[in-house]
């Protein structure tokens, strides 16, 4: 992951597109979590906390983190700025070191595509998550026009669905759940989910 880039952007990170494209997986997740009382949360690869934050009044405690310095910079800003008690921000970057939180709930959103090994990041979750945990990985469908040096351009169902049984999870679902406008490097694409247990 090139944290460098994130680094950069990280004041300006939140403009009105990504607001956009994060209330819409917002409300996809918040679809799927119900009994989250006295839960904890792992926001991985949490940017400026769009999605996490939004999310804090559910859980018992949440776990924002991001491999970027910045990023976490800014989300330790938002944190205080809203004096949210229950959430925590820290530099983290799972593909270089183990974790010592247990969530019961993990969310990673348009991250996968941005890392080389999507099968350790993939592992690493299934090892963060407590017994029984569920894991939602949001990230965009396999899409040929896009090019570009930096990202993977999207993930097949059975891809993701393959790896995820090799990481150990079971229950797998994968389904597309909206189709935006030049949202993945300018180029129209779906939006998928990924939900599994441990």
């Amino acid at each position: 992951m090139n944290e460098e880039i994130f680094n950069e952007i990280a004041k300006r990170y939140d403009n009105e597109e990504r607001r956009h494209l994060a209330g819409i997986i917002l409300n996809e997740l918040k679809q799927h979590l119900d009994n989250t009382e006295g839960k904890v949360l792992l926001d991985y690869g949490a940017g400026t906390g769009l999605l996490g934050l939004e999310l804090s009044d559910s859980f018992e405690k949440v776990h924002l983190a991001d491999a970027s310095s910045e990023m976490v910079k800014v989300l330790k800003e938002k944190i205080d700025i809203a004096n949210i008690k229950n959430a925590q921000a820290q530099e983290m970057n799972l593909l270089e070191s183990d974790t010592i939180i247990k969530a019961d709930t993990i969310i990673m959103s348009l991250v996968l595509l941005h890392v080389k090994d999507h099968q350790k990041l993939i592992q690493k979750l299934y090892d963060a998550l407590s017994d029984g945990g569920e894991v939602y990985i949001v990230d965009f469908d396999k899409n040929d026009q896009v090019t570009h040096p930096k990202v993977t351009n999207g993930f097949t169902h059975g891809n993701l669905k393959e790896m995820m049984e090799n990481a150990g999870f079971k229950n797998i679902k994968v389904k597309n759940f909206y189709e935006g406008k030049e949202i993945f490097v300018k180029t129209d694409a779906t939006v998928l989910i990924a939900s599994a247990e441990k």
